[in-house]
């Protein structure tokens, strides 16, 4: 499905009924309404995520700033809106359109006099037609959308740019898609390797970042520096690892993801890092000014799209969070002499029971008397007490309580 993002300048957008209903006309046309009550603000949140937006709507009077109330509205902030909108054109230049309550105002004030002139058709729409079937402002907005490229590349990759949503990978990683998309369309001969395969790494970094929010990647994967990307690579994959002492139950990734999110960190660390002096990392510089040619680049971009995808479809199948992170384990032996968590997982046919201590790969006998004595079951929540062996080769369960 289609969708248009538009950022919306109205002081009332926060309490006013009529424009809320304004809002869900808006969003029944595939149209999201983010409103603002200021310029100062709004200016500000469509600086700092321009390829968030895809058009503005603006009412005729607003407030200047984030401390106006009331009744300080005026043409000053429409102003501001249209000055800071022409400076944005080399970024990116927006559709934009006026929505206002005071139609005879706008149409009649020395005030507003120089600010119809920049808006869509050098017209405006009226509230009071917000709610009706047949307002054309919907229409209007989705046509000149549609004429962005931004707006076309995001609705053809439409999958991609759905796991780039707040709630999945977030914002920041479809701004960083669309740059490398773009790039694939313009077909440059020669771009920019470096800056290219930063954002690859970027972006994979963020996929780890959000693989740890949902549960799928352990805290130790992610510190202060940043992202442990070979740790965390070998921890989705199920691998152990030893550097961490970690390791997962399961492996998240497929096969084919892990090779391909792999082959793309090893050439993207290769190109992102240009003046280091390890050979290999210097030869896919070097391989770009000898090709000539950008489409390494362009087959690692067509790769990530589909890690995305596949990991978007992957959270939404797997969205507990703290289940998920029941299948972390420590490779940490289990210390001896304090109680222990874990469950029973199974009693076998001789009568000897395996326990499973919370967050530890380690798994332990109980003898036959401690589980009959104790009345135990298959998936029994219990504490144990451990010592090890004479010769320290192995660990003895020597207490239980449930």
């Amino acid at each position: 499905m289609k969708e248009y993002r538009v950022l919306w300048f109205d002081d009332e957008v926060e309490g006013n009924a009529g424009l809320r209903q304004i809002k869900d006309r808006a969003l029944r046309n595939d149209i999201i309404l983010e409103g603002v009550t200021n310029a100062e603000e709004g200016l500000r949140t469509l600086s700092d995520n321009l390829h968030s937006y895809d058009a503005v709507l603006v009412d005729g009077l607003f407030h200047v700033r984030a401390k106006d109330s009331g009744s300080a509205v005026s043409h000053d902030a429409l102003r501001m809106v249209n000055i800071r909108l022409a400076e944005l054109k080399e970024r990116k230049m927006f559709p934009v359109f006026l929505l206002t309550g005071q139609a005879n105002v706008i149409s009649s004030s020395e005030g507003a006099k120089g600010v119809i002139s920049v808006f869509h058709e050098n017209k405006f729409y009226e509230k009071q037609r917000a709610i009706d079937d047949d307002f054309e402002l919907w229409d209007d907005i989705k046509r000149a959308c549609d004429e962005q490229l931004d707006v076309q590349l995001r609705h053809r990759y439409h999958k991609v740019f759905e796991a780039c949503s707040e709630e999945c990978l977030g914002y920041s990683v479809g701004v960083s898609m669309l740059k490398l998309i773009k790039l694939v369309h313009e077909t440059t001969d020669d771009p920019d390797v470096e800056e290219y395969y930063n954002q690859l790494r970027v972006i994979i970094e963020e996929l780890f970042r959000a693989s740890n929010r949902f549960g799928l990647l352990h805290d130790a994967c992610i510190t202060n520096k940043g992202v442990n990307i070979q740790q965390a690579s070998m921890f989705m994959s199920g691998q152990k690892c030893e550097l961490l002492k970690i390791e997962c139950r399961k492996s998240h990734f497929p096969r084919l993801i892990a090779q391909n999110l792999w082959n793309i960190i090893q050439v993207a660390n290769s190109g992102s890092h240009s003046n280091d002096k390890d050979d290999q990392k210097v030869n896919i510089t070097e391989y770009h000014k000898a090709v000539k040619s950008p489409f390494l680049l362009y087959s690692l971009v067509y790769q990530l799209m589909d890690i995305l995808i596949w990991f978007k479809s992957y959270v939404d199948a797997n969205p507990d969070v703290e289940k998920n992170k029941t299948l972390w384990v420590s490779l940490t032996p289990v210390a001896s002499g304090a109680w222990v968590p874990g469950f029973l997982s199974s009693i076998h046919a001789n009568g000897w029971g395996t326990f499973i201590p919370d967050g530890s790969a380690e798994s332990l006998s109980i003898p036959p008397k401690l589980v009959s004595d104790n009345g135990l079951s298959e998936g029994t929540r219990i504490q144990v007490i451990t010592k090890p062996s004479p010769d320290g080769t192995k660990t003895f369960i020597t207490d239980i309580k449930i």
